[in-house]
């Protein structure tokens, strides 16, 4: 069946990036990679480049069925070449085969965000190269969590997520189906940044534009990723006296155990942390609620067990002033952020917004990659890498 996108609320992205080369065998050069999913339908794996809104640059894994308008671009002669990807963005659950420990196990189901690819094009001359464009209508409902940036520890953000629908309607001549799906999409928006007070209350519905970004999130509390860790650890001094005993003259040994070390790393570094994609919001429109009050905020910054000093930086990263009530430090009372029931959709109750009292060096979408659950082989099967439970 052919469908064509419509979104009932805004839910727009455009990638304006560099196409690079797919193939990882050296001296190939492949602007796309073609596949098959589960159920044997082709589709193209490809990259583009991308700006960060905080500087540098990092890539952008793509995916379009062979039947998407534009397929024609992702050719050889387009490598390094400006390419626009239109589509849509969403958080959704897939298995991770990275984290299977047994023979039989399919791996973790975790949350992602991913970029649906709708259509592509050759970038206009007004669109800069590198940059991406996000616009979204939704409602917010989660609350909000603020922690520092994973690279750059003097920005302060806050977390939040955005839901919405978007409508799929057939393609057939004279068809009125139509199937409308509930998204969510994760939001991060700079706590100095005008209008954050917007994204502080659930059910507020709001307009946000902003940019792709992503960083790399160290896996610490991701339980799957640690047992993974911990099964490779445990098997690797096994395997590199075997490697010893096996190979007799000196030069070989020393060559392959210097390549067996850094796969042995490889695997470590590829689990101990990963790319996380979100939304960075730069500016926000509310359509329907209220902007966080002055005291709401400052009330849920004392609440915290936070220091007094992350304290601080928090009310003045939020433009307020602070006072000695509200550095003044409590004793742990609530239980974890994580054990915390959250804000069900439909719900007439605001759940309370949580500061996270994070390391510097984590994340604060250090949570949306924790496995959802672990999937059992005879209960789920995989449509191009997506969980489908039967």
């Amino acid at each position: 069946m052919h469908t064509t996108n419509e979104s009932t609320t805004t839910n727009m992205v455009i990638l304006v990036g560099t196409l690079i080369n797919a193939s990882r065998r050296r001296g190939e050069r492949e602007a796309c990679i073609v596949r098959r999913g589960e159920l044997r339908a082709a589709y193209a794996a490809f990259g583009l480049e991308i700006e960060s809104p905080f500087g540098g640059t990092f890539v952008v894994h793509l995916e379009a069925s062979t039947r998407t308008e534009g397929y024609e671009l992702l050719t050889r002669s387009h490598i390094e070449k400006p390419v626009v990807v239109e589509g849509f963005i969403r958080r959704l659950t897939r298995t991770d085969r990275r984290f299977a420990v047994a023979d039989g196990d399919l791996g973790a189901r975790v949350s992602v965000m991913r970029v649906d690819v709708v259509r592509l094009r050759e970038a206009r001359e007004d669109e800069p190269v590198g940059t991406s464009f996000v616009r979204l209508e939704g409602v917010v409902n989660a609350p909000p969590r603020v922690s520092h940036h994973r690279m750059l520890t003097d920005v302060d953000l806050v977390r939040t997520i955005l839901q919405m629908t978007y409508s799929r309607t057939s393609g057939y001549p004279g068809s009125a189906m139509t199937i409308t799906e509930p998204m969510q999409v994760s939001v991060v928006m700079p706590l100095a940044a005008e209008g954050v007070g917007m994204l502080w209350v659930p059910g507020n519905r709001v307009v946000v534009e902003g940019m792709i970004d992503m960083n790399l999130v160290p896996q610490t509390r991701n339980e799957a990723a640690q047992t993974k860790l911990a099964a490779i650890d445990a098997a690797w001094p096994a395997q590199r006296e075997a490697l010893e005993q096996a190979v007799t003259n000196q030069a070989e040994r020393e060559r392959q155990l210097r390549a067996a070390v850094g796969r042995y790393r490889n695997q470590r570094e590829a689990l101990s942390e990963m790319p996380v994609m979100s939304v960075v919001s730069g500016a926000v429109t509310l359509l329907k609620g209220r902007a966080a009050t002055e005291q709401e905020l400052r009330r849920t910054v004392r609440g915290t067990t936070l220091g007094s000093r992350r304290k601080a930086q928090v009310l003045t990263a939020l433009g307020l002033g602070v006072t000695a009530e509200d550095t003044a430090e409590r004793p742990a009372e609530a239980a974890p952020a994580s054990q915390r029931p959250r804000r069900r959709a439909g719900s007439d109750t605001q759940a309370p917004v949580t500061i996270v009292n994070m390391p510097v060096a984590a994340d604060i979408e250090a949570l949306e990659v924790a496995p959802v659950e672990t999937v059992p082989a005879e209960l789920a099967h995989t449509s191009n890498g997506v969980v489908v439970e039967g």
